[in-house]
């Protein structure tokens, strides 16, 4: 199952769930190995909370917030709560996030063409 940690941490903690491996090494789960430690090198699967803007948002207005929320978010009481929570901030320009989001449209997209998934009638 893949999972955002902070959805199961409570279980890990508690011996209820056994992690196998996480996306990204952590101190709240010291000894589980990493994705790739575990043998799946390739396999780049994360629970994601992405802030994003309408199309047509100027580039200058996209530019303030990016500054903005990066600021926040790497702020001493939130980057605590967020380390606390196992969220892994990634600190992406908007240029950046689009490629990831192109990427992983693709990632999926490959996957659901390659697995036969087809819409509902």
């Amino acid at each position: 199952m893949f999972s955002d940690v902070v959805t199961l941490l409570t279980q890990f903690r508690s011996g209820k769930i056994i992690p196998l491996a996480i996306t990204h090494r952590t101190s709240e789960l010291p000894g589980v190995p990493t994705l790739a430690e575990a043998g799946f090198p390739n396999l780049d699967v994360n629970a994601s909370f992405m802030v994003v803007a309408p199309a047509g948002t100027p580039g200058v207005v996209i530019q303030r917030l990016n500054t903005e929320i990066n600021k926040v978010m790497k702020s001493p009481g939130v980057a605590w709560k967020l380390a606390a929570q196992v969220l892994i901030p990634f600190f992406e320009t908007p240029e950046e996030f689009a490629a990831t989001l192109k990427k992983e449209r693709e990632m999926w997209a490959s996957a659901i063409r390659r697995i036969g998934i087809q819409p509902e009638p």
